[in-house]
């Protein structure tokens, strides 16, 4: 489209419009000579130039700026600049090389201004606090639907005819982990009722084994008792 029609569409200055079009066409390069081209045609713009159009920054700026700029962890809704967001390229590796010295002054300029740092430090944070809690979601941070605080029991049923492995330890600190988080409790039940599969040494090594788990005496329960 030529840059006057575009100019009127966008109600802005046919100069803009050109830049709004190199902007749009940044990110679809992909060829390293193309883009050099491209970075060869602002430096020359911008050698006596302090913005692109005007004497003051104007859209068509934040447009290329974005363009080069690039990183998705850029846009802010918050930041009215960020609607002119553009997706990532190779743009600005090439220009960090050095060889487009008024496009990098230029550049640096933008990124410098108080509105950009202030913007940039809260996505910063904003990603860093959702790193968090994708971690944390990702992690062993569960829960129990409709529990209520203070009415969980939770139980953890060894048998008193085998020695506890690795399988048992994660069982009992779920049932451990899940009594805590609501305050509930935690009851150890040992099936006592069949003398013929019982043995005092694992009997006691469980015990034993259950104090290092969890830190403590473990409530224990006896099916035995009610009889």
């Amino acid at each position: 489209m030529d840059p006057l029609e575009l100019s009127i569409q966008l109600n802005c200055l046919p100069q803009e419009a050109t830049y709004f079009a190199l902007a749009k066409m940044l990110p679809a390069v992909t060829g390293v000579p193309d883009i050099l081209s491209a970075l060869d045609s602002l430096d020359d713009h911008l050698a006596y130039r302090t913005f692109l159009v005007c004497n003051y920054i104007t859209a068509a700026d934040w447009m290329v700026w974005g363009s080069i700029r690039g990183k998705d962890d850029l846009f802010d809704a918050r930041c009215p600049l960020f609607l002119f967001y553009i997706a990532a390229t190779k743009v600005l590796g090439l220009l960090k090389n050095g060889q487009h010295f008024h496009v990098l002054r230029w550049f640096s300029h933008l990124e410098s201004l108080e509105c950009i740092q202030v913007t940039l430090a809260g996505v910063t944070a904003a990603k860093a606090n959702r790193a968090r809690n994708t971690k944390t979601a990702a992690s062993f941070a569960l829960g129990l639907q409709n529990a209520k605080e203070g009415e969980v029991v939770t139980r953890f049923p060894p048998e008193p005819s085998g020695y506890l492995h690795i399988g048992h330890a994660k069982a009992a600190l779920l049932n451990q982990y899940f009594a805590k988080m609501y305050k509930g409790k935690l009851i150890v039940r040992f099936d006592d009722t069949n003398p013929t599969k019982e043995r005092v040494p694992v009997h006691c090594n469980t015990l034993r084994y259950l104090r290092l788990i969890f830190m403590t005496r473990p409530n224990l329960k006896r099916p035995s008792s009610r009889i």
